[in-house]
């Protein structure tokens, strides 16, 4: 994502990695933002993990809502007033993590909650290039309009045309 970021937007972009629960790293995002840039257009919040495997622990950082408050940005309401993208199946050390040890994640887990050998298959098959996804997602950070305020979108739902890139 850095190389990504270098060497398409360099100077428009920065790329920080963190952990999104820790206020320092949330404070360092805001200082860069302030001495690089002065304002902030847009911030894409990626944050997920798939090791190590535990079940009940990667609830609270992966479970999504929204809210009627998604209608009114006022301020410190950010959590309520974004656009949430599910980014598709990525090539990242987070699907090739899956794909290696597929084994050990179809039987970690109860029941039909288990990753299914169709499930193996379709991420084996169908993951894309970062380029793409995060190309839908920079350009919705900085343009996406109002009515998609709430929203949980596929990276390429149709209602998302227009920030898909030209392959």
């Amino acid at each position: 994502m850095q190389d990504f970021a270098n060497e398409k937007y360099k100077g428009d972009f920065s790329y920080v990695v963190g952990d999104v629960t820790d206020p320092a790293t949330l404070e360092s995002i805001l200082n860069l933002v302030q001495q690089e840039y002065g304002k902030l257009d847009g911030i894409v919040l990626n944050a997920g993990v798939i090791e190590p495997i535990e079940r009940i622990q990667l609830l609270d950082m992966n479970l999504l809502q929204s809210s009627g408050a998604a209608e009114n940005a006022y301020m410190g309401w950010l959590g309520y007033c974004c656009v949430a993208v599910r980014p598709g199946v990525v090539k990242t050390s987070m699907t090739d993590f899956a794909l290696e040890n597929g084994n050990g994640i179809k039987f970690i887990g109860l029941g039909k909650d288990c990753m299914s050998q169709s499930d193996y298959e379709y991420i084996k098959d169908n993951r894309i290039s970062v380029d793409i996804s995060s190309h839908v997602l920079a350009k919705l950070a900085i343009e996406a309009p109002r009515e998609l305020s709430g929203q949980f979108l596929s990276w390429d739902d149709e209602r998302l045309n227009d920030f898909k890139i030209n392959i």
